[in-house]
């Protein structure tokens, strides 16, 4: 026997003339790629739910799914001409924002190159890099 999954379902649903209605349904399965629904409790019909033919695999939520963004450094902070960014595996775009949040630069870096800051006023700056966590520098 392989994996258990336990899929958690919690469906929202209404028919004409009636209130909205909240169901949650657990269900545990070997293959977490379909589920079987069916509810007696709707005007003493039967109603079923099954997986639609079109619908092949839906990742729910997995912790191979989550991709972390690099940490990268911002040296000299502060600086009054450029910014070295280290930490970067690739060329990645870049983009930088004053405190009001509107962009001002952008383009491409890669592992220690570096940023001319030289025609940006003195302040402080959001650096967001492509797949790494975002820096603050100071411009002096």
């Amino acid at each position: 026997m392989g994996k258990i999954y336990t899929i958690t379902l919690i469906l929202f649903f209404s028919f004409l003339n009636s209130n909205a209605q909240t169901k949650t349904v657990e269900q545990e399965t070997e293959h977490a790629t379909s589920a079987l629904l069916k509810s007696k409790d709707v005007d003493k019909e039967d109603y079923t739910a099954a997986k639609p033919p079109n619908l092949n695999e839906v990742a729910l939520s997995t912790e191979n799914n989550v991709t972390a963004k690099r940490d990268i450094n911002i040296s000299p902070n502060p600086s009054s001409h450029f910014i070295q960014i280290s930490g970067l595996k690739n060329t990645e775009q870049y983009r930088i924002y004053n405190i009001l949040g509107k962009q001002i630069a952008k383009g491409l870096v890669s592992n220690n190159a570096t940023i001319n800051i030289e025609n940006l006023k003195k302040g402080l700056y959001l650096l967001k890099i492509n797949n790494a966590n975002s820096r603050k520098f100071l411009k002096e």
